[in-house]
């Protein structure tokens, strides 16, 4: 959260250039200090009020500040400006603040967030620019920029310094990248044809590094590309190349072969024969260049940077013992500090790795074991740089994960979190709980346990006090706000409780439908969020947890979606048996369904039903009616449950797992005629859009069969020698044209005159994608088809060209459905 405060600025009385500044809390008015420093800029005051000794450092822990005028609170200040020629300020500190102030440092993170997000690196992305650079791009605007931060790192466990962070490592790494000619776009197109992804994923990799570094500790060594230094002593000291740090290419590369197979090639490869003699000194120059990279600053000069390569040249005896891991956390480490000049390290560090990052990069160190706050604080307030050496750098460990993160500029600082335990006195017997979840309050842990107690422990006296029953079938979350404690069980009991110690009570209670699996209040605490387990999320009042339904989800992989006779309304279905009727003005179901088999298909079938096909065999009819969760009627139609089911006026077709096609009259539901035409199950049914007899079936054994009601036969039966068939639909023009989709990545038009195929629609160059669906457009001008790799590719059939890739699932694509 944002400070402000007020600071007035007075020429001092003695008249030799100094100026008098005393800083108020604008929110308080109390005084925060009063002191007098010689004239300069505003970013001579910042560092006097941060300095080590200086007179905010304790009641704000370091960071970039915003100076203000009265008249003009929403225009920062040019740091350059004089001090004495404002008779008032306004300084903002804090987290937005510090955002605003760190994207004006890397003014250009908003439009590389804005290109990586926008897929404006990508080749394949019809969004892509070959001519991008951050100089010609259009302007981002700072609140945009902040919008595209709080998007990257939204989901994440965010803390107050997260967003200045990101803005920091990732801002860094997009400018040094930006200034090394292998990453322009237009040369990587003409350079090498493996190479024209490479800044597509390599930006996509720093911003999931720099989201991972801005929101958690050092906790493992992941795979990382970072750029390094020329090893020349050249006149500019430019970006001369890149490494991967770690035993594999970061895992966005995974599915990139090309670009793997040609980044090898030019020596750009993981460190996989770590232990080969033959690969230590180009291991050593790898890793201390990428340390350099992150660490020199042009403005220190180039005189500098000669000085710090010189050292590359000589390979301390140390590294050669260390192990893979410990120098991928060491630049790990690095990367943090270079940015946000604080690493944060889960468990322990290897010092020698620190020992060595201070010597190559010329810092004084300082390695010191946490006893105290106190201690801490006087330990640092002795530590100074001197003139030998770049700057300082302190190493603090055992640090218990209890105590709060702290910072003191200009130290950087590599702390290492410990996780202690501590035994807790229990009842002599009768107490044996397992322990589920928990929280602290005050001086108490209070946990929830699967027998469905409430645990509270004194965390001082380190004693058991108390268990109380709250729920059945455990306590599955707790929440927490003011004197308030919310508790949910898994038999959907929420309760309300005030109390301390040993004595709470229950102030209102609610059961929901399912078992709570999470509870998470609102920030003003006035209402709840609740989690269940049966896919829906509910909202309480606090007050009296009076519980409104505020979303409905499928709590398995859904399988199949259908459209009625209107647009808004769709019918949703999924392997856990569970049927949905959805509004699309509000997501919120109409109705709902449950069976115990999976259902694999559905369809509107009129008169108010909705059919669903079953793995068990049976088709089960369920009543459209608002708030009505009822069964029509069922019947057994397949041995090995059924895969596909439509519906017409006159008849039901079902397909199934048996290979079988079958027809069933609508109205007594007496099987019709039954074909065996496939060797597989049956994958797809489409109802011929000009005779209302015919129907056309698919099958992974590459059959597209056409069957004729009215003859009670199987009319033609082609052949695709191509990859498996997984869905067909049909056009609503031309011939009507039956197209089937497949894994090979093609689309395939059949003609009932002719054995062979009257057209193909390829699939997109350089990558095989396996089709799983396809469905044409109401108007027949379009055909959408979902693949493996989770996209929808949209197709125009009148020029039979992909016209769009559509992203949004993290899975498989299996049904495309257009309204009617």
């Amino acid at each position: 959260m944002a400070k402000v405060f007020t600071a007035s600025v007075l020429p001092s009385q003695v008249g030799n250039g100094d100026v008098s500044v005393t800083i108020v809390s604008s929110f308080s008015g109390e005084d925060v200090c009063s002191f007098q420093m010689p004239g300069g800029t505003l970013a001579d005051l910042e560092g006097c009020l941060f300095h080590p000794t200086g007179p905010m450092t304790r009641c704000c822990p370091f960071c970039r500040l915003l100076f203000y005028t009265k008249d003009e609170p929403s225009r920062p200040l040019d740091l350059q400006r004089q001090v004495g020629t404002f008779d008032s300020l306004v300084i903002k500190h804090g987290d937005s603040p510090d955002v605003d102030a760190w994207l004006q440092t890397y003014p250009d993170t908003g439009k590389f967030l804005q290109a990586v997000l926008g897929n404006k690196f990508d080749p394949g992305s019809p969004d892509f620019e070959i001519t991008w650079t951050a100089k010609v791009a259009g302007e981002v605007t700072l609140n945009e920029a902040k919008c595209l931060v709080h998007e990257v790192l939204n989901g994440s466990p965010i803390h107050e310094d997260s967003g200045q962070n990101f803005v920091q490592i990732f801002g860094k790494l997009a400018a040094l990248g930006e200034s090394w000619e292998m990453l322009n776009l237009q040369f990587l197109q003409d350079f090498h044809p493996g190479l024209k992804t490479f800044r597509h994923c390599v930006f996509q990799h720093w911003l999931e590094l720099a989201r991972v570094a801005a929101t958690s500790m050092i906790s493992e060594a992941t795979p990382m590309l970072l750029l390094k230094r020329s090893e020349t002593r050249s006149r500019h000291g430019g970006i001369g190349g890149c490494s991967v740090i770690g035993d594999a290419f970061p895992g966005n590369f995974d599915g990139n072969s090309t670009l793997q197979n040609t980044l090898t090639l030019l020596d750009v490869a993981p460190n996989a024969p770590w232990r080969d003699v033959r690969w230590r000194d180009v291991r050593w120059s790898n890793v201390s260049l990428v340390l350099l990279s992150l660490d020199w600053n042009p403005q220190e000069g180039l005189e500098v940077l000669q000085t710090l390569l010189t050292k590359v040249e000589q390979e301390p005896t140390q590294f050669r013992a260390l192990q893979q891991q410990e120098v991928s956390q060491m630049v790990q480490v690095q990367l943090r500090l270079s940015c946000c000049r604080v690493a944060e390290v889960k468990g322990p560090i290897n010092e020698v790795c620190v020992k060595m990052l201070a010597e190559l990069l010329a810092y004084k160190l300082m390695i010191l074991r946490f006893e105290s706050m106190l201690d801490f604080w006087t330990q640092m307030s002795a530590f100074h740089g001197d003139t030998y050496h770049r700057g300082t750098l302190v190493l603090v460990t055992d640090i218990p994960a209890s105590e709060r993160p702290f910072f003191c500029e200009p130290h950087r600082l590599s702390m290492c979190y410990t996780l202690d335990s501590d035994a807790m006195q229990f009842p002599p017997s009768g107490l044996q709980r397992k322990h589920i979840c928990g929280m602290i309050n005050g001086d108490f842990l209070i946990t929830g346990t699967s027998a469905g107690d409430l645990c509270v422990f004194n965390i001082k006296t380190k004693v058991f006090r108390t268990a109380l029953p709250v729920c059945n079938n455990g306590v599955t979350s707790m929440a927490q706000h003011g004197e308030m404690l919310f508790v949910a069980g898994g038999d959907g009991r929420i309760k309300a409780l005030r109390g301390f110690d040993i004595q709470w009570d229950v102030l209102a209670e609610n059961v929901l439908e399912s078992g709570v699996v999470a509870l998470t209040p609102s920030a003003d605490g006035a209402e709840l969020i609740a989690g269940s387990r049966n896919g829906k999320m509910w909202r309480l009042l606090s007050s009296d947890l009076t519980g409104t339904l505020q979303s409905a989800s499928h709590t398995g992989e859904v399988t199949d979606i259908a459209f009625g006779p209107r647009s808004d309304v769709v019918c949703t279905v999924s392997d856990t048996g569970e049927v949905f009727l959805l509004d699309l003005s509000d997501y919120m179901p109409i109705t709902s369904a449950t069976a115990k088999s999976p259902v694999r298909s559905a369809v509107f079938a009129g008169d108010g039903e909705i059919l669903a096909a079953y793995d068990d065999g049976y088709i089960r009819a369920w009543s459209s009616e608002k708030g009505v969760s009822k069964q029509l009627w069922q019947m057994n139609c397949h041995r090995q449950g059924v895969t596909c089911v439509r519906a017409s006026p006159h008849f039901v077709v079902t397909g199934g797992g048996d290979c079988a096609v079958r027809f069933w009259h609508r109205k007594s539901r007496e099987m019709l005629s039954s074909f065996q035409n496939h060797r597989k199950p049956v994958a797809d049914l489409v109802l011929d859009e000009v005779s209302p007899h015919v129907v056309h079936s698919a099958s992974e054994d590459k059959l597209v069969v056409t069957y004729d009601l009215k003859q009670n036969k199987a009319l033609v039966q082609h052949t695709s020698m191509g990859g498996n068939i997984t869905s067909i639909s049909q056009r609503k023009d031309h011939d009507n044209e039956v197209v089937s989709c497949a894994q090979d990545g093609k689309l395939l038009f059949w003609d009932v005159d002719y054995p062979d195929p009257t057209g193909c629609i390829e699939g997109p160059p350089d990558v095989l994608v396996r089709l799983r669906c396809c469905e044409v457009s109401p108007n027949g001008r379009y055909i959408a088809a979902g693949s493996d790799d989770a996209r929808m590719y949209i197709y125009d059939l009148v020029s039979c060209q992909c016209i769009q890739e559509c992203e949004g699932h993290s899975g498989l694509t299996e049904v495309p459905k257009w309204p009617g």
